[in-house]
């Protein structure tokens, strides 16, 4: 596994640093009882093939977790970084981060509750013993500030089967169906804006991504001549984009999400969440 380099990790420090670069400043809005509660609950209810992690985003650790045997570990001591590198490929890593990231930079102060709303996702993560496992992975606040930041997060986690490739599936529960459609669009947008390091197809190859995607399922599949008329490139060069295509996103999945062609790479890609259904 490539495992997340520690500048990325330090770009998520950073990225929560200028979202609170007064941690102290921000007026918590959860009493810690509720919270204790809560995780009492959690506890007694947790069934098998269950787990949980509280996040503090301030400090970036793990708080509180439970049900970890569930993937090998152990609840005490679990470490955000060892969490990161359950993550089986860069490719899921780097969307679940930047999901995240837009997550918490959107603040609501009318939206945001204790446990509300919830974003719900499909994510892989590896066992201790080395399988690879889908989880359905639910986020909800833990604590918020006045302002509606998220200032921590509760993550539960159940496993689903054994992991064969299949896409995120983002969305959340809890919010009207506007607020909703913002929230992904934000991510797709933030996609297609990032940098070579995050997202590495490039603009002509995110609009080839985007003619699949977009095309309607019950009609022809497109054909080399009408992408080229579409984009306005020859068939040669279109063929060499899709190569290029399908051979960067086998490699940002690592070769675990069975990519073939450019139609499949650009399903899965709408499917996490990550490409527009329009531009």
């Amino acid at each position: 596994m490539n495992r997340p380099a520690p500048s990325e990790y330090q770009q998520i420090r950073q990225m929560l640093a200028t979202l609170h670069p007064d941690p102290e400043a921000r007026q918590r809005m959860v009493p810690t009882d509720k919270q204790q509660a809560s995780l009492k609950r959690l506890r007694t209810e947790l069934h098998p093939e269950q787990f949980f992690m509280v996040v503090d985003l301030l400090t970036l650790s793990i708080v509180a977790a439970g049900g970890w045997r569930e993937m090998g570990y152990d609840d005490n001591g679990l470490t955000f970084r060892q969490y990161m590198d359950m993550v089986p490929n860069r490719g899921t890593y780097q969307t679940m981060m930047m999901m995240g990231g837009q997550t918490f930079r959107m603040s609501n102060q009318q939206l945001v509750r204790f446990a509300s709303p919830a974003f719900i996702a499909t994510v892989p993560l590896r066992h201790a013993d080395g399988r690879v496992l889908l989880v359905k992975r639910t986020i909800t606040p833990w604590q918020y500030s006045a302002d509606g930041y998220i200032l921590a997060y509760l993550s539960e986690f159940t496993i689903v089967k054994d992991y064969e490739g299949e896409p995120m599936s983002p969305r959340f529960r809890g919010l009207p169906p506007e607020i909703e459609q913002t929230f992904l669009q934000a991510i797709s947008v933030a996609f297609a804006n990032f940098g070579t390091a995050q997202n590495p197809f490039q603009p002509k190859e995110m609009e080839i991504l985007r003619l699949y995607a977009n095309h309607p399922a019950h009609e022809p599949a497109l054909t080399i001549q009408a992408v080229s008329q579409l984009t306005g490139n020859t068939k040669e060069t279109v063929k060499s984009y899709q190569k290029t295509i399908v051979a960067k996103a086998r490699e940002l999945y690592e070769d675990q999400v069975s990519l073939n062609t450019t139609r499949d790479v650009a399903l899965f890609l709408k499917r996490s969440g990550l490409l527009l259904t329009r531009p």
